[in-house]
């Protein structure tokens, strides 16, 4: 009896020791499953920073590349902002604008005002400009692609030339032929920068009047004897004198001035329409940029603004 109470308590503790071995086998099962989560989520948390890190890092590539694109069209907008492209009439004029050109040809404003001294065989003559004349003319085989015109009416007792080109402007006096000139030799003309010239007149309402003053063509005038004619006919400084001082007369006294110096203008010569008889008279500020025009007229005369509106007396 005693051998089988002793058998069935040993059983008991059999038992009992492996439940406590399996709960301590759950436990550390319980124990070890939290750390697997967590190195999970460890291991989504770097997932997630290395992604981060590489976003951040094409984020950068694209925004150089944004910057370098910007960088580069703006290069573009700078190159085509230093292409002028001028028209040929308008480097013409702006040849006239140039410094240092009274002893080659004649300059802006006399060609504008319409009046000038020449150097004639008897001595310096005053003359009126009728018309601007070019005559295209072959020019030297090194001057650069320039393009090159026999200026009419001369300066003097030679022939004014003017060559033209994208890059460069020059004028000259010559009486040899004009392939015979060296652009590069100071002595013998003034030559310029086109672009330079452009920026410091592009805004000056005047290149544009000049411009548009310009005639181009084929023929010497004064190789054709009714041209020629035509030419010291309304060159006289002589013709209508009276008439025109008359008309000057009456504008410096609607103004209230003995010269027009006084108002710090500059005037044109009188012109005349030889249909209607009517007198003009410009009167231009120092940048040669018309500020009033004068019309005679049956009832007094008349004061007109730039754009053709009807002034005052006076100058603000």
């Amino acid at each position: 009896m005693k051998k089988i109470v002793s058998i069935v308590a040993s059983t008991f503790i059999l038992l009992a020791g492996c439940s406590n071995e399996s709960a301590d086998e759950a436990k550390k099962n319980e124990d070890t499953k939290p750390k697997v989560e967590k190195t999970v989520e460890n291991s989504s948390v770097e997932t997630k920073e290395v992604t981060d890190n590489s976003t951040e890092t094409e984020e950068k590539v694209e925004s150089t590349e944004d910057s370098n694109s910007a960088v580069k069209e703006e290069d573009k907008t700078k190159d085509a902002e230093g292409d002028i492209n001028l028209d040929e009439k308008t480097k013409i004029a702006l040849a006239f604008f140039a410094d240092g050109i009274e002893n080659y040809s004649l300059n802006a404003e006399e060609l504008l005002t319409g009046k000038y001294v020449k150097q004639g065989p008897q001595g310096e003559e005053a003359k009126r400009v009728y018309r601007i004349l070019l005559r295209e003319e072959q020019g030297p085989s090194d001057a650069n692609d320039m393009k090159f015109y026999t200026v009419y009416p001369s300066k003097g007792m030679f022939k004014s030339v003017v060559g033209v080109s994208d890059e460069e402007i020059f004028v000259a006096g010559t009486q040899n032929d004009i392939n015979l000139i060296d652009i590069h030799d100071s002595s013998n003309g003034v030559l310029v920068s086109t672009k330079d010239l452009y920026e410091k007149y592009k805004n000056n309402s005047a290149l544009k009047e000049l411009a548009e003053k310009i005639e181009i063509t084929d023929l010497n005038p004064m190789q054709n004897e009714a041209t020629k004619s035509e030419f010291d006919l309304h060159e006289s400084a002589s013709a209508m004198l009276t008439a025109k001082q008359n008309m000057i007369n009456e504008v410096l006294a609607f103004e209230g001035v003995e010269y027009f110096e006084d108002l710090g203008l500059i005037s044109d010569d009188v012109r005349v329409n030889e249909d209607t008889g009517e007198f003009t008279l410009i009167l231009r500020n120092q940048d040669l940029e018309k500020v009033a025009t004068y019309k005679s007229a049956n009832s007094g005369l008349v004061k007109l603004d730039p754009e053709g509106n009807k002034m005052d007396k006076g100058f603000k």
